[in-house]
């Protein structure tokens, strides 16, 4: 299927770096081994292989649901108090698991550790 104008674009570069660009008629793709037009991404099929400015390959897909999940910008989330306590039960049950595959004496410093825990005191 021909990649048209408007359309998200996924480049892949010789070392697997990925780069996820909506396709704009007149604008250009630049990186760190070149430049490519956007006009010559336009109407190329998915899969085919791009030529950069200085000879450096690169392949043309579509972006899948993961690649826009990996590049999309992160933002801060919020933790209200009812959602914590059962992220901190999953967390004790994988951190009980944790210490029990440690030798002894390191599992009594951790368990230890997080037991003098007194909130609004740094951890340190």
């Amino acid at each position: 299927m021909k990649l048209e104008a408007g359309d998200p674009a996924l480049l892949i570069d010789s070392k697997g770096r990925r780069f996820l660009l909506e396709l704009t008629p007149e604008r250009t793709f630049q990186y760190h081994e070149g430049a490519v037009p956007h006009n010559d991404l336009i109407g190329r099929d998915d899969g085919s292989w791009i030529l950069s400015s200085t000879g450096a390959q690169l392949l043309l897909l579509r972006p899948r649901l993961a690649d826009f999940t990996l590049k999309m910008k992160r933002s801060a989330q919020v933790v209200y108090p009812k959602d914590l306590g059962p992220i901190l039960v999953y967390a004790m049950s994988v951190m009980s698991r944790f210490l029990t595959s440690m030798p002894s004496s390191a599992a009594i410093f951790w368990s230890t550790a997080g037991m003098s825990f007194v909130p609004g005191t740094p951890l340190y």
